[in-house]
């Protein structure tokens, strides 16, 4: 099985220092082949809206950023679903700096799915938390380690145990390519390998004292 997937995301922070964001899955590839069939399967969404409230703290004498968001599915806009789901993933994280180059980001977060055929409500629900080592040697370029687990979707069992690496490098004045991997060590689910390729850009607003607000919130450093 071979599954590929096209992201599109747009956030903006409020001045109050809320941000929130709108994105969808624009594009959902499948294919399949074993030694009885192959099959091949396209779909579109769904779409998603998320908020998420930053807050910078100190923890042991270090700057922290502690963040709570909610991520919510909106039912009917995937091609691939013919029946209502709802779905939601409230989460927890916090990035720590320890050093000027150095960072620890954790997170810990909900998955809530449900959805409504006609033969009745189907719900899971499961827990996962991570935790990762950033390192920037350098001002245009971000290295990460780290790993991921999963309980709950398939019951009590574990459903991922998974080590991930990638890294971010600069592109221009306020954008970014980002290149990751993961693999699943054990668990429920398997995988051979997972890839990640993402492109951000950002923009801070022209005003000197908004900016000067964007930088506490996210600790943004030259």
């Amino acid at each position: 099985t071979v599954a590929a997937s096209l992201f599109l995301d747009w956030h903006f922070v409020h001045r109050t220092g809320f941000e929130f964001g709108v994105g969808a899955k624009m594009l959902d590839a499948r294919f399949v082949q074993s030694a009885v069939f192959t099959d091949t399967e396209f779909s579109v969404g769904p779409l998603y809206l998320t908020v998420a409230k930053p807050t910078p703290k100190t923890w042991w004498g270090k700057p922290v950023v502690v963040s709570h968001a909610l991520r919510l599915n909106v039912p009917v806009t995937a091609t691939g679903d013919e029946n209502i789901t709802v779905s939601a993933s409230p989460s927890l994280s916090a990035s720590l700096s320890l050093t000027r180059s150095l960072d620890l980001h954790s997170r810990l977060s909900a998955l809530l799915w449900s959805t409504l055929p006609k033969s009745g409500a189907d719900s899971r629900t499961a827990i996962q938390s991570s935790i990762d080592l950033g390192y920037s040697p350098v001002s245009f370029l971000s290295l990460l380690a780290g790993g991921e687990l999963q309980s709950g979707w398939y019951g009590l069992g574990l459903d991922h145990l998974q080590a991930r690496a990638g890294l971010r490098v600069s592109a221009g004045s306020t954008g970014a390519i980002e290149l990751s991997a993961a693999q699943v060590l054990a668990g429920e689910e398997g995988a051979a390998l997972v890839v990640w390729l993402g492109y951000k850009t950002s923009e801070l607003p022209k005003s000197k004292k908004k900016s000067k607000k964007l930088k506490d919130f996210f600790g943004i450093r030259p």
